[in-house]
């Protein structure tokens, strides 16, 4: 297999391990993607994952939310983007570029 000189990975459950990939990885680039919550919400309805209790949803979006920002603060300021999910849809050229600007890649 060839090395790769740029690799990602959108695992849901890595939001508990950024700190620790920042540490391996100290060039890393973090691509934060925020959605509306209440979108998220009608997306673990369908999967059942919260029975339709919105409050237990809530505090878990903002609870993972509150862990993605703490451990954005640690990281400088070139190494990360957040955008709005929303913004990927609405204008997802400029919202590509911004991305791609980050993580150093040419133009589109």
């Amino acid at each position: 297999m060839k090395e790769k000189s740029i690799w990602g990975n959108k695992t849901p459950s890595f939001f508990r391990k950024i700190d620790i990939l920042q540490t391996l990885f100290p060039d890393a680039k973090f691509i934060h993607i925020v959605r509306d919550g209440r979108d998220v919400f009608d997306s673990w309805r369908k999967m059942n994952s919260f029975n339709d209790n919105v409050a237990a949803a809530a505090l878990d979006w903002r609870y993972k939310l509150f862990r993605i920002e703490k451990s954005f603060k640690k990281i400088p300021e070139e190494n990360k983007i957040t955008i709005r999910y929303e913004d990927l849809l609405e204008n997802p050229e400029n919202t590509i570029k911004s991305i791609c600007s980050v993580i150093g890649i040419g133009r589109l």
